[in-house]
């Protein structure tokens, strides 16, 4: 690695939205953030993925014996007792059979789910990482805060810095808009590192609209895999720009009608 680093603190997610891979591609060392408090409700276990209807939600089931609270995200187990897998894919295949790349894209997710992971963390690793070969996405390194000795303790910035000085040869933090209202920015520039905001913006692609004339914006990235496979790359970093027609909508997710 170079001695003039990018980086990323990240919780994985499933099958995560484009954005998520714009901050893999702009960064050198991209550390997956699993060793904090498990939240409810939250992509670390469900995306969204488009339908005639809207879009519908894609959840993993887990099991969770204590309080939610209780629970590191690294910890937590998926509940297969219920045949989960098999509905996401028949899902997928009922809403993209008919896409130009559901073949290879299917084939890519059906491989990954059918080994039934015991946890979350463990799918979201192997399909982020399957989704960056398919794409071509190459050259970040990847790493885990949990195998990093960061004390408990540590909470939020400090947390982020401690992570980083770990890495060596940070000098730029990229980091969600998100954060804005808790990242203390002074702390990371008395460490010598810039913080570069990800304003991303989300590009428009092909996308089934079934006749409706609307683009959802923000979905799960398999809804781009399916419709462009490998161009995705170009695309999802705006590198190749598709125009929108003229009679398309962009409806944001939580405008439309969900399934």
């Amino acid at each position: 690695m170079s001695t003039r680093v990018k980086a990323v603190i990240l919780q994985s997610s499933y099958i995560p939205w484009l954005g998520y891979f714009d901050l893999i591609k702009k960064t050198d060392a991209f550390v997956f953030l699993d060793d904090v408090q498990w939240t409810t409700r939250d992509w670390r276990n469900r995306n969204r993925v488009r339908t005639p209807e809207g879009w519908s939600w894609l959840t993993v089931p887990v099991q969770l014996r204590k309080p939610h609270y209780e629970y590191s995200v690294k910890d937590v187990e998926i509940d297969n007792s219920r045949n989960w897998q098999d509905k996401h894919l028949r899902t997928l295949k009922s809403w993209y059979k008919k896409t130009p790349y559901f073949d290879e894209v299917y084939s890519l997710i059906d491989s990954t789910l059918c080994k039934k992971q015991k946890f979350v963390v463990d799918l979201n690793y192997e399909l982020i990482f399957g989704i960056c070969n398919y794409i071509g996405l190459k050259g970040t390194k990847f790493l885990f805060s949990q195998e990093m000795s960061i004390s408990e303790e540590i909470k939020k910035t400090e947390k982020l810095i401690s992570i980083l000085e770990e890495i060596r040869g940070v000098n730029t933090y990229i980091s969600g808009p998100s954060a804005k209202s808790y990242l203390e920015e002074s702390k990371f520039e008395g460490k010598g590192i810039k913080v570069e905001w990800h304003n991303y913006q989300h590009p428009y692609y092909n996308q089934n609209t079934w006749g409706s004339n609307v683009f959802i914006p923000y979905l799960s990235i398999v809804d781009l895999l399916f419709n462009h496979g490998t161009e995705s790359l170009s695309i999802l970093s705006c590198s190749k720009i598709i125009e929108k027609p003229v009679h398309i909508e962009v409806i944001l997710p939580d405008e439309y009608k969900r399934t």
